[in-house]
């Protein structure tokens, strides 16, 4: 909700029923409101004028003082955290209440607001509770070859976890399908996963190799499929798990985030902890020592003094975003995907200094290369630049630095997924774009024969327009539409839709257009 929005619903409230202890003249009173809505307006606008509103004498207009505290409390936890400290800042009065503030912001993210550190203050807090909510949550994921969606029930009701994927063969493993031990066959529509406690309100979900994890709402996280390497973090490497099963070394803290990698996997807690298990033959784990695998979750102590809320998984490399949008890499440095201008593997979570200066909202890790996208929209990506992956049109090339994607001209970037041998964009208008690849390989994701020359190109898919995508370790992707409709494309059998609007799966690529981008970075038809 913007703060307009929120200030119009407040008048319209406090207009209809009033306060004792407000003025008792209603033009006064309107006359207030109104400079309350400008002020905030002011304060909350680009360039702020915060600064030159410290000059003013604003006793004799400044609402804020002569309104009840409840209601000024809800006034000021409508504020992001820089202009609260602001707002706070400008009379004795308000600093008074930017405790309560702060506590009341977050309670309105519904966000856990974390323990301050020893010399910090509230608003520091209070900004990775801002970063967790401005998070996405993951509610469709693709694994090496399986999928997993959340079909929402609505507010507060409880959701289904849809599973499907395979490969095919007879006698194939599919306990991270989450149906219980059935035979080997592939499933291929979305069916729920079965095992889930009644009523349970799921947040996000994330896929591997074999293997699947789940975050509630409160943040419990649940895996199941193959123990191997102890991916499923619950100290076995040899019990598959064939339905949903919670991580008791989770249990008692609340998490607000989970990544799986190929083969381990991660969460960050409520107050920014970040911990590993799984396969760390390459240092995926980030530990610090060479540690084959970690059947239990561990805490990855060099983060510790970090509050990290955003974290990505790669086949053997992981990312890490803190709440002041720094990022972090660690595994192995093949090709130069950790971005520290090198190849060299990395034991400890690393700073990479290239984006150093630039605040991190989302970060994606491949097999072979890795993305960034920042707060304002900008897409960068390093590493392996086989077959054009990393959308820089140079073939077989290594970048082992960050490197911004200028293809994209003034396109702003909501989201980037990196796939095998292509990258995946959607845009804040809700347009999905391709780095790397052509309609053909869209169509069959056999990934053989790309130009790697061709500019990003827009893919139209029913003239829909999407809020979230992901991509497979088999190069299969999915998209949600801003509608709710889930399609999923890639090396799959033709099989009616389900009827659920949620999954309406478009297994039939006809429908699918590519158009290039010009040089200002506007689709056009291809002629």
């Amino acid at each position: 909700m913007s703060i307009e929005t929120a200030l119009g619903e407040l008048e319209r409230a406090v207009t209809r029923t009033g306060f004792d202890d407000l003025p008792n003249e209603a033009h006064l009173f309107e006359a207030q409101l109104a400079r309350l809505a400008l002020l905030l307006r002011q304060l909350t606008s680009r360039g702020s004028e915060a600064q030159q509103l410290r000059f003013y004498d604003l006793r004799p207009v400044f609402p804020l003082q002569q309104l009840p505290d409840a209601l000024t409390i809800s006034i000021l936890s409508m504020l992001p955290s820089r202009k609260l400290v602001e707002t706070t800042e400008m009379c004795r009065h308000l600093h008074g209440l930017a405790e309560r503030a702060v506590i009341a912001r977050a309670q309105r993210l519904e966000q856990p607001l974390p323990m301050c550190r020893p010399g910090e203050s509230a608003f520091a807090a209070l900004r990775f509770s801002e970063a967790a909510a401005s998070t996405r949550a993951c509610t469709i994921t693709a694994g090496h070859s399986h999928n997993l969606s959340i079909r929402n029930g609505g507010k507060n009701a409880s959701t289904q976890v849809l599973a499907w994927g395979g490969d095919g063969d007879e006698g194939e493993f599919l306990a991270h399908l989450g149906q219980g031990q059935l035979p080997g066959e592939a499933v291929h529509t979305p069916t729920p996963v079965r095992g889930l406690p009644a009523g349970i309100c799921v947040r996000e979900v994330s896929a591997g190799f074999n293997f699947s994890l789940l975050l509630s709402s409160v943040g419990v996280v649940w895996s199941w499929g193959s123990a191997e390497d102890g991916r499923l973090g619950h100290g076995d490497e040899r019990l598959h798990v064939y339905t949903p099963k919670l991580i008791e070394a989770l249990a008692g803290m609340r998490a607000v985030k989970v990544a799986a990698g190929s083969h381990h996997a991660m969460a960050a807690t409520e107050f920014g902890q970040v911990f590993s298990w799984g396969r760390g033959a390459e240092c995926q784990l980030g530990l610090g020592r060479l540690q084959r695998h970690g059947a239990a979750p561990q805490l990855l102590e060099a983060l510790s003094s970090k509050r990290i809320y955003g974290l990505a998984g790669g086949l053997c490399h992981s990312l890490a975003v803190s709440e002041t949008g720094e990022m972090y890499s660690w595994g192995d440095g093949s090709g130069g995907k950790l971005g520290h201008g090198n190849s060299a593997a990395q034991y400890l979570p690393k700073r990479i200094e290239t984006l150093a200066h630039l605040p991190i909202q989302q970060v994606s890790a491949g097999h072979r290369h890795s993305l960034a996208v920042t707060r304002d929209g900008r897409l960068f990506s390093w590493g392996h630049g086989e077959l054009g992956a990393y959308g820089c049109g140079q073939q077989d090339r290594h970048a082992a630095t960050p490197v911004r994607v200028e293809s994209l001209g003034m396109i702003r970037v909501q989201q980037a997924c990196a796939a095998p041998k292509f990258t995946l964009v959607l845009s804040d208008q809700g347009d999905v774009f391709v780095l790397g690849a052509d309609l053909d390989c869209l169509r069959s994701c056999t990934l053989d024969a790309i130009d790697t020359e061709r500019q990003p190109q827009a893919v139209r898919l029913h003239a829909m327009r999407f809020s979230e995508i992901a991509v497979g370790g088999t190069g299969t992707w999915l998209a949600r539409s801003r509608i709710g409709e889930l399609y999923a494309l890639g090396e799959w059998d033709a099989h009616e839709p389900p009827e659920a609007p949620l999954v309406t799966l478009a297994h039939s690529t006809q429908a699918i257009d590519l158009f290039p981008l010009d040089e200002a970075g506007v689709p056009h038809a291809a002629r």
